[in-house]
């Protein structure tokens, strides 16, 4: 820990403020992959280094592969130091050893899902302007496609010598851009590496270490996954889709292949926890699960503790941008703070708070995350305009800094909170809030088992959740239950319970399904109410939304009238029970009868 000091003019007193810095090294790192897999390979050539359904491969013949893959694809497809290429393989042993071909020659491996929308993956083909795509039976249209089949394979090559140094390339993934179009971010050797060493230090991974693979390729939690176990001797279980998403069968396998350590997202994380038995708690030889891509909540942590005594739960933090992971924190039983921490930095990644005005913060101030050293990496492809707002040059280290957008805290002890995304923040009766902040504390509730929170058109707060089984809705209860966590403004008007949270294709919550879903009804409503003020001749407040029609001057004739206008406006229906005016009508009572019919 590094500790600066420096005047603080908003309380005119000098204030330590500390900046964590972990296992910082001097000078360059000289190591790269390549070099790292080899000598292990020296050390394990006969131990099973990738196992995927009931297939397996040594170290020494995946060694021996990808120097095969590396050989044609220089001699016979002209791949040089530097290129990127695409691969678009499914996950499994043929994709590792593309990859570790490519290391070997020094180029970079740009990942494309097969099951990717054609506009899509057209357009990050035409964007990072590669040459050469990897592939098994790739239908798009591409000139220069590498079939990657048993011929290749047979042919007997010596081994290749590598042409590969840590500041190389490593891989650029594509994540989603502002613009409606994704971004490719270039990640160099060096910070690729970093994080798996990170990785193999804070989670102790060994020779006798199982990984579970389960993450997409195209997403960067899957390039630890994939490669941290092949430099200490252990061994990768790679997973299909379909076994992931059948909790039950992808406990089972986690059980009879003895994976030690999982990494999932917190949704998924939540179905883990309901669906494991206490048998299989017992008979696992898990040692860590470990929780990312979104905020770890509070009642998530309590139900895994609960639940399970004897296995560490961590939480890992960090952006693309930044080789993945930046932080990790470690727990064993329930923290007393309801925040949960993601941690400390990583080795070689320094972490600063920043106010808007590009001030630190002090201690416990919140401010945007910036991140700098190896771990950082190049910026986008081809985006000048995106690299000069998030990326910056330390004037005094030379390192690259990235503005990560998140906001976040350091405490007293050097433990970072992450409270959300500065896009996230809204500013409701003038005070200004995250999103998050409110989700975390509706999760302290103990009958929520997840939530999401998403603001309409009029700013009002709208909450989707999943209750546990036993729980009644009762949505003043709820109310009443957060009075004793958060102020007034910053509980939702409307609580809307569902059987799950849609997630994205990397198993985040899809925040932007529930934002657009709000949108939508209050479209719908406007549309409503503004036939409603036209047949009615009078202006709807919110409190006339909550009389019956009747005490408006609305009579049978009169309300059947206004039924066809907006079956005819909405192409929809009403039956009997709608049309009888006599059953307590309300105006809030229609628009819910029309939204329920759209």
């Amino acid at each position: 820990m590094i500790n600066i000091l420096y005047f603080n003019k908003y309380c005119g007193v000098f204030i330590t403020f500390s900046v964590y810095l972990m296992h910082h090294q001097e000078g360059k790192m000289k190591e790269n992959y390549i070099s790292l897999f080899e000598r292990t390979v020296s050390l394990y050539k006969d131990d099973i280094a990738l196992q995927f359904q009931n297939q397996s491969i040594t170290y020494y013949d995946l060694n021996h592969k990808a120097d095969i893959l590396a050989s044609y694809l220089v001699s016979e497809c002209d791949i040089k130091n530097g290129e990127i290429v695409g691969v678009a393989l499914e996950r499994g042993i043929d994709l590792v050893i593309s990859y570790l071909a490519l290391f070997k020659i020094g180029a970079a491996f740009l990942p494309i899902d097969l099951t990717w929308p054609k506009d899509r993956s057209d357009y990050i083909i035409f964007n990072s302007k590669i040459k050469s795509i990897i592939c098994k039976n790739y239908e798009k249209d591409f000139k220069n496609i590498i079939i990657l089949d048993d011929k290749i394979f047979s042919n007997e090559k010596k081994e290749y010598k590598c042409d590969s140094n840590p500041d190389d390339i490593a891989y650029v993934i594509y994540t989603s851009g502002t613009t409606g179009n994704p971004k490719g971010v270039i990640i160099e050797q060096k910070g690729m590496l970093n994080h798996i060493m990170a990785k193999i230090e804070d989670f102790n991974i060994d020779k006798n270490s199982i990984v579970a693979q389960n993450s997409s390729h195209c997403f960067d939690i899957s390039v630890w996954q994939l490669l941290t176990a092949l430099l200490v001797g252990g061994k990768v279980v790679i997973y299909p889709r379909k076994i992931i998403m059948n909790v039950k069968k992808f406990i089972n396998c986690l059980v009879d292949d003895k994976i030690t350590v999982l990494e999932v997202v917190p949704s998924y994380l939540n179905i883990l926890i309901d669906t494991i038995t206490e048998d299989e708690i017992v008979t696992s030889k898990l040692k860590y699960v470990i929780s990312t891509g979104e905020p770890l909540k509070y009642h998530t942590v309590d139900r895994f503790f609960s639940k399970i005594k004897n296995i560490t739960l961590a939480n890992a933090y960090g952006p693309t941008e930044a080789s993945d992971d930046i932080t990790h924190a470690f727990f064993n039983s329930t923290p007393s703070c309801n925040s949960i921490t993601v941690g400390k930095p990583i080795r070689n990644a320094e972490i600063r708070i920043y106010k808007h005005n590009n001030e630190l913060c002090d201690v416990n101030e919140e401010g945007e995350i910036w991140v700098s050293g190896i771990c950082v990496g190049k910026g986008y492809l081809f985006d000048e305009k995106k690299n000069n707002e998030r990326f910056l040059i330390d004037s005094v280290t030379g390192d690259r800094i990235y503005k990560t957008g998140d906001v976040g805290y350091f405490d007293e002890n050097g433990f970072l909170f992450v409270n959300g995304r500065i896009d996230n923040q809204i500013k409701l009766s003038g005070h200004r809030i995250e999103l998050e902040d409110i989700e975390n504390n509706i999760s302290r509730l103990e009958y929520i088992k997840d939530n999401v929170v998403v603001i309409t058109e009029n700013n009002n707060l709208v909450c989707f959740y999943v209750s546990s089984d036993d729980f009644q809705e009762d949505i003043q209860f709820i109310k009443n239950e957060l009075k004793k966590y958060i102020p007034s403004y910053m509980i939702p008007h409307q609580f809307k319970k569902v059987f799950d949270l849609k997630v994205t294709d990397n198993g985040k919550i899809n925040r932007s399904f529930y934002q657009n879903l709000v949108i939508n009804e209050n479209s719908n409503d406007a549309n409503i109410i503004e036939i409603l003020e036209e047949k009615m001749n009078l202006q709807i407040s919110e409190e006339i939304k909550t009389r019956p029609i009747e005490e408006l001057g609305i009579d049978s004739l009169k309300y059947i009238e206004m039924l066809v206008e907006l079956e005819e406006a909405f192409l929809i229906e009403f039956d009997e029970n709608d049309i009888n005016i006599e059953n307590q009508i309300t105006i809030e009572k229609l628009i819910q009868m029309i939204s329920k019919k759209l």
